[in-house]
């Protein structure tokens, strides 16, 4: 946390928790700008979150930037802000929250998510996945091949509504799909 000029952008003081993370010492601190700890490419974003900010007393979300430290590593922040009294005034408070780890679990989730589509597309059986209802949800593109029907197609309908179910095996896949229902016996399909 730190209060800084509003006009000015510069950093007036600063707390332990600030000094610590940044590499900073409070009076180097006193000798930087809000620009200074932010990673240069995300200058422009400041100066747009600034614009944006209102007089009242609440605290207001400037949103994620990423931030550098004075050893240059960058880190992603949530940045809160809001006027330092109920007078208002020129002084800010900010209040920044380290959420790198959350970025970085989404980097990989975002990754994770991409190649195992990579594999499904790539796979040379039908994949097909249903949510709760039994409903089609996804729909492999060689599901697409194999059947002769799109992914539009058939996202969003029961199996036993579509065409590539042949009849004898439709009640006792209807029965199944009854009994993972009533969670009677979900490894039962």
């Amino acid at each position: 946390m730190f209060v800084f000029d509003r006009e000015t952008h510069k950093i007036e003081e600063v707390n332990q928790s600030a000094i610590e993370k940044y590499g900073y010492s409070a009076d180097e601190f006193r000798e930087l700008r809000i620009e200074d700890i932010r990673a240069e490419k995300d200058a422009s974003s400041l100066r747009r979150a600034f614009a944006t900010l209102s007089v009242e007393h609440d605290p207001q979300v400037i949103g994620t930037h990423r931030q550098i430290t004075k050893d240059g590593e960058i880190f992603h922040a949530r940045i809160t802000t809001q006027p330092a009294s109920s007078e208002g005034g020129s002084k800010w408070i900010a209040h920044i929250f380290d959420i790198s780890e959350i970025v970085e679990v989404k980097q990989h989730y975002r990754e994770a998510s991409q190649e195992l589509k990579n594999h499904i597309d790539a796979n040379p059986l039908a994949l097909i996945k249903f949510d709760e209802a039994f409903n089609i949800s996804q729909w492999s593109s060689s599901a697409c091949k194999l059947s002769g029907y799109s992914e539009p197609e058939m996202i969003g309908k029961n199996p036993l509504e579509t065409g590539f179910i042949v009849d004898e095996e439709k009640e006792r896949l209807a029965e199944r799909m009854n009994r993972i229902k009533e969670r009677k016996n979900p490894q039962a399909i």
